[in-house]
C-alpha cells in the first residue's frame, strides 16, 4: 500500500559532461557575485497571449471561487526580454513582436544605458541568438559585458525564470486583454510596481551539484 502508482515526477538526465561544473559557476555568481561586476540574469518569455475573454470575470464571494470565462478571442501575442539584477532584485523589460536577433541585440543596447559603469556579466541560456556571430560580433564590440551560459536543459538555473512565474501570477493569471497595447501596458505597470515596492534578490540555496537537484 506504500507505492502510488498515481504520483509521477519527471525527471531528466542532463546530456551536458561538464554539467556541474557550469550550473557551479553559475551559482557561485548568485552566493558570491564579483564585487566590480554587476550580475544580471537575461531571457525571454515568448508567446505572452493578449486574450480578450467574452465575458467579464465574475469575483469571488463566501463559499463561491472567482469563475472565469471559458470562451475568448485572441488579440494576438508579445515576447516579453527581461534582466533581472541579482544583486538588487531590480528588473528591465522590453515587450517585443518577437525574440529574433535583431530584438534581442537592441534590449542588450538598453542593459547598457541602464548599467552604465563597471562590468557587466550576463547569465542567459546558449540559444542561437546568443552564440551567434551577430551575440559575438556584439560583444567583441562591447567587452565590459560578458555571457555565462546555463547548460543544456538547465535554462531553470536562470534566476529571472522565477521573477516570470511571479509575473504570470500577479499579472497576467486570469486577466482580459483587449489588445495588444493593454497587454503591453499590464506588462510595463508590474514591471515598473515591482521596481517599486517588491524588488528583491533571490535566495539561492542550490549548490550546482546535479544529484541536489
Amino acid at each position: 500500500m506504500a507505492l502510488q502508482p498515481h504520483r509521477v515526477r519527471y525527471w531528466l538526465n542532463p546530456e551536458d559532461p561538464d554539467f556541474d561544473g557550469k550550473a557551479a559557476e553559475i551559482c557561485k555568481l548568485y552566493v558570491s557575485p564579483p564585487h566590480n561586476a554587476t550580475v544580471l540574469s537575461l531571457d525571454e518569455k515568448p508567446g505572452i497571449q493578449a486574450l480578450r475573454r467574452r465575458h467579464p470575470t465574475r469575483p469571488l464571494g463566501p463559499r463561491r471561487p472567482t469563475r472565469v470565462e471559458f470562451e475568448y478571442e485572441r488579440k494576438g501575442t508579445r515576447n516579453l526580454f527581461a534582466a533581472f539584477n541579482i544583486r538588487t532584485g531590480s528588473v528591465l523589460v522590453w515587450s517585443t513582436p518577437s525574440r529574433a536577433i535583431p530584438w534581442v541585440l537592441s534590449f542588450l543596447d538598453q542593459i547598457l544605458n541602464w548599467v552604465r559603469r563597471g562590468r557587466i556579466v550576463i547569465i542567459t541560456d546558449n540559444i542561437s541568438t546568443r552564440t551567434g556571430e551577430a551575440a559575438r560580433q556584439w560583444l567583441a564590440a562591447h567587452p565590459r559585458v560578458r555571457f555565462v551560459f546555463t547548460p543544456k536543459h538547465g535554462s531553470w538555473l536562470n534566476q529571472v525564470e522565477i521573477w516570470f512565474s511571479i509575473l504570470s501570477a500577479k499579472a497576467l493569471r486570469c486577466r482580459s486583454f483587449d489588445s495588444l497595447a493593454a497587454l503591453d501596458r499590464a506588462l510595463y505597470a508590474f514591471a515598473k510596481y515591482w521596481n517599486r515596492a517588491l524588488a528583491h534578490p533571490f535566495e539561492w540555496t542550490y549548490t550546482g551539484r546535479v544529484l541536489n537537484a
